[in-house]
């Protein structure tokens, strides 16, 4: 007796065929981004752009290895301004910056959480 495949669509329109509908689980591409933060001992570093992560319950099924840029700066610094003017300060200042160091990190490629079946 064959199984029956049942396409799913997930929320971001992503396909996945599932062979068993009782085990059903949606397979979609991570539906947020967030820059990734270093502690680097004086320094607190930023990923230069926001990484794909998935949203709990959602976990990582499958990763794709990518080389990640960061600006950093000193933990020390700090600033006298209202919340949104700090932010607009240092979003400027590091966007005029060279970048301080690369790494390979292992992104979500694909997400994973339990079907609503």
């Amino acid at each position: 007796m064959t199984k029956k495949i049942i396409p799913i669509i997930c929320a971001l329109n992503v396909i996945f065929l599932s062979i068993a509908p009782s085990i059903a689980e949606e397979y979609c591409e991570p539906t947020m981004k967030r820059n990734l933060i270093k502690d680097k001992g004086k320094n607190i570093c930023f990923s230069i752009r926001p990484l794909p992560i998935c949203t709990p319950p959602a976990t990582a099924v499958s990763y794709v290895k990518t080389t990640v840029q960061f600006n950093c700066v000193t933990k020390g610094e700090h600033l006298v301004l209202s919340e949104s003017e700090q932010l607009n300060k240092i979003i400027t200042r590091l966007e005029n910056k060279d970048v301080d160091y690369s790494e390979d990190i292992a992104i979500p490629r694909y997400c994973t959480c339990p079907s609503k079946l």
